[in-house]
């Protein structure tokens, strides 16, 4: 028993608990998701497991979704909180927080956690607006007072938020995963090996690497994440929404090509 527990990882793309033993294996330092078939370059052992956290405390009325075909439940997604939306609610905290002390001795700080992410921000902003029919995707960015997320992988690919999704706010250590505003240095992408076989068949001729580059990614990579967005962007201080963020080891897919970030420095950034 021992054993199988300290063999227990988590696939960073659907973040689905995964047993060391029973995937795949794709060479010494690379395996395979068997849910979502995502390549995982190194397999770290949760301290944790990752427990359920209901979005909606309620299940969702079918009546409200008009077609029933096109509503997917989202399983498990993960997100990121980008650091500029942070701090400023530490500061708010801090502010509130030396008000109290005044009255109270004993005065813990508030610990920003995932769970405290979860009830105060994700869950009350989800169940006010679940007849929206809000679909989320991998690389979608919303704000929820005037807090920025990202959504950096779910499964499927895209769909709608249940009272069953389970969300992932942590990081592979698990901490907050915090996204960084500053700019990409280096970065490393390579398209998957299965879009880019339809395309040929599709084009009955094989691109190559320049034919890829200029056509296919470096359309997406100088564009930004406007389109992206699921809320208002007006409370966002910043020109970085007019820039592409990526992070290392996430997916996403352009012109029918879907592309993985093999290596990003630093971590998570902007495009420039």
């Amino acid at each position: 028993m021992g054993n199988s527990q300290s063999r227990l990882s988590v696939c960073p793309f659907c973040t689905t608990e995964l047993d060391f033993s029973s995937i795949s294996i794709q060479n010494n330092n690379t395996f395979i998701c068997g849910r979502c078939h995502g390549t995982i370059e190194k397999i770290q052992p949760r301290r944790t497991p990752l427990s359920r956290m209901p979005f909606i405390s309620s299940p969702i009325n079918d009546n409200i979704i008009k077609d029933t075909d096109a509503f997917t439940p989202i399983k498990y997604i993960h997100i990121g909180i980008f650091e500029n939306g942070l701090k400023s609610l530490l500061s708010l905290q801090s502010s509130s927080n030396e008000e109290e002390k005044k009255n109270d001795e004993n005065n813990n700080n508030i610990i920003i956690s995932d769970h405290y992410i979860l009830d105060n921000f994700i869950k009350p902003y989800f169940r006010q607006n679940q007849h929206e029919n809000i679909r989320l995707s991998t690389g979608n960015r919303f704000i929820i007072k005037n807090i920025e997320f990202k959504v950096i992988s779910c499964y499927p690919q895209n769909g709608f938020i249940t009272d069953s999704t389970v969300v992932n706010l942590n990081d592979s250590d698990d901490e907050l995963l915090i996204l960084k505003q500053r700019k990409i240095k280096q970065i490393h992408l390579l398209p998957t090996l299965s879009s880019l076989s339809v395309l040929h068949k599709i084009k009955k001729y094989h691109l190559n690497r320049e034919e890829l580059y200029q056509s296919y990614l470096k359309p997406y990579l100088r564009n930004n994440d406007n389109s992206l967005f699921i809320t208002n962007t007006h409370c966002i201080q910043s020109d970085n929404i007019n820039k592409r963020h990526l992070i290392q080891n996430e997916i996403f897919i352009h012109k029918n090509i879907e592309w993985k970030v093999i290596k990003s420095q630093p971590n998570d950034g902007f495009m420039d």
